[in-house]
């Protein structure tokens, strides 16, 4: 999770001697640039109203441990070892041990819609999650999208929360991109030809040109020793 100015979740490090080389307002103006708003909206969980993130870039739901804790404690938990493995970039598995069961609404023209029935990764507490305990990714909006494209024969924009559109309107974007492109999303083209055998690790020096546009913007690097990517950085 990504701390800056901008929210009541982010805080702005101003100590670190190279921050304070820098002029002030530059250094806000950067972080502004840096960490954008959230896109929440309140779900239910079990008809429970919860804060949620809509993630339209992760392909799990999850939610915070004290929230189960407290208003879920009585759902049978399964652990999640055995059926799946959820890896970070560095190759650094994260840290799901068990999933429940739960179904899942999101309001519609002022009334909840029920999206169906799906497993939830429960997630350790964190500063993030303790406010904002439950995180929908495409495993539940994709399903969303799809019905109220079947239910109303296209997306009914005006009658979502401003989040929700955003959600929305991001899936609709990828999916038209998708099929223009036949499912790719983008190509890789290395620069020069090589043999790759089995059990060998080889670092290729590649471009790429992706099927959807990326705006230009400000982002952070992390370094990827012992993970999958090679240490570019």
């Amino acid at each position: 999770m990504v701390y800056g100015e901008g929210s009541p979740k982010t805080t702005l490090v101003d100590n670190d001697p190279k921050c304070m080389m820098q002029d002030t307002s530059d250094m806000k103006h950067r972080v502004t640039d840096m960490v954008g708003s959230a896109n929440e909206c309140v779900a239910h969980v079990d008809h429970i109203p919860a804060r949620t993130l809509l993630d339209t870039e992760s392909m799990i739901t999850c939610i915070s441990s004290s929230f189960v804790n407290t208003h879920l404690g009585s759902l049978p938990k399964f652990p999640v070892a055995h059926i799946l493995c959820v890896k970070g970039p560095m190759d650094d598995t994260l840290p799901y041990h068990d999933f429940i069961e739960v179904e899942i609404e999101l309001p519609v023209n002022g009334v909840n819609h029920t999206i169906g029935t799906f497993p939830v990764l429960i997630s350790p507490d964190t500063n993030f999650n303790i406010d904002v305990p439950l995180l929908i990714g495409t495993n539940v909006l994709d399903r969303f999208y799809e019905q109220l494209n079947e239910q109303y024969g296209k997306l009914p924009l005006e009658q979502v929360s401003k989040s929700i559109r955003v959600a929305l309107q991001t899936i609709s974007l990828r999916n038209r991109h998708l099929e223009k492109r036949c499912g790719v999303y983008g190509l890789v083209k290395a620069s020069e030809s090589l043999s790759v055998e089995p059990g060998q690790s080889v670092v290729v020096s590649c471009n790429t040109q992706v099927a959807i546009p990326i705006i230009r913007s400000m982002a952070m690097v992390q370094s990827c020793h012992g993970g999958t990517y090679p240490s570019l950085f």
